[in-house]
């Protein structure tokens, strides 16, 4: 029924996801989740890209994908933007470049050169490969596997990684670290432990800590699958509120169609009476008629029989 099709529809939306598709673990059922209760005990390669990860100018930067800058091969202004370097200003023409120590999401502009760590975000057009001929790059993770800013999450493999924090790199633990608040310049990242993602991690930071290729696994934290059962008890409230309301139309609909079938009822019956009435008068009037015909008959035959008496 229509309320039925609300709470579906209002549970199967994607409200607790970004991004125009999302590939949850359960895809296609009813309830449409980027996490499960089991993600709290299996682990789910957040931010590991599948296959190799680091790409050289020998492939395209995809149109609407974002990637950070792994290698820069040479300088020789290649890797000046909003200038005539080749690589720069391809980049620069076809896409938007934030620079990993900056705090804003504001995209660099001028005669910047390219860095080992800057994240360009391409837009509707690709940047070909004939134009990347001295960088190798990382490409960013995105959809469901990716990690979000304010979502918890706990350590359950360091893969290849020693784990040594250290901004001066670019590994693994050094992305988390710029995006953590807590885990600082020379921590050790251990097996098991927790943190949470800054909730006003920046466009680069986040970046970052999606291009991980050391092969670091993790799970979901407590507070980020609390977050989702949160979001979808929310949507099931919203669905039953709409069917409350779907309810309440139908019943008033109802009510109202019941009124208008009794008053249709009451004229009915009002005109039926009237005519009941009409047609007793007229019933009356011909019995009169008939009773004074039958009257004058009997006195018209009375005559006759007199004048027959008399003749006799």
């Amino acid at each position: 029924n229509a309320a039925e099709r609300t709470i579906q529809n209002a549970i199967t939306n994607d409200a607790i996801h970004t991004g125009a598709t999302v590939a949850g673990p359960n895809q296609g059922a009813k309830f449409h989740l980027a996490h499960l209760p089991s993600d709290a005990v299996t682990s789910k390669d957040y931010g590991k890209m599948v296959g190799a990860a680091v790409k050289t100018h020998a492939v395209d930067m995809e149109a609407n994908k974002t990637y950070v800058i792994s290698k820069i091969h040479t300088t020789a202004g290649e890797n000046v933007i909003n200038g005539v370097g080749k690589v720069g200003k391809a980049i620069d023409d076809k896409a938007d470049i934030f620079r990993d120590s900056d705090t804003t999401d504001t995209a660099m502009t001028g005669a910047v050169s390219l860095e080992v760590g800057d994240v360009v975000v391409v837009g509707a057009a690709a940047v070909a490969n004939g134009d990347l001929t001295v960088i190798e790059f990382k490409e960013v993770l995105t959809g469901d596997h990716a990690f979000k800013a304010g979502d918890s999450y706990v350590i359950t493999s360091l893969g290849s990684g020693s784990g040594a924090v250290t901004t001066s790199g670019t590994n693994d633990a050094s992305a988390i670290a710029r995006a953590v608040t807590g885990i600082n310049n020379g921590d050790t990242l251990v097996l098991g432990q927790r943190f949470t993602v800054d909730a006003n991690a920046s466009k680069a930071q986040l970046a970052h800590i999606n291009a991980l290729t050391e092969g670091m696994t993790f799970t979901g934290g407590t507070n980020t699958l609390t977050k989702d059962i949160e979001a979808i008890q929310a949507l099931v409230n919203t669905a039953r509120v709409q069917a409350g309301a779907q309810y309440a139309a139908m019943e008033s609909a109802v009510n109202y169609t019941t009124d208008l079938t009794a008053q249709y009822e009451l004229g009915y019956n009002t005109v039926n009476d009237v005519n009941f009435s009409m047609e007793t008068a007229h019933l009356a009037k011909n019995q009169i008629l008939q009773q004074a015909a039958t009257a004058m008959l009997a006195q018209a035959n009375s005559g006759q029989q007199g004048l027959l008496q008399l003749i006799s």
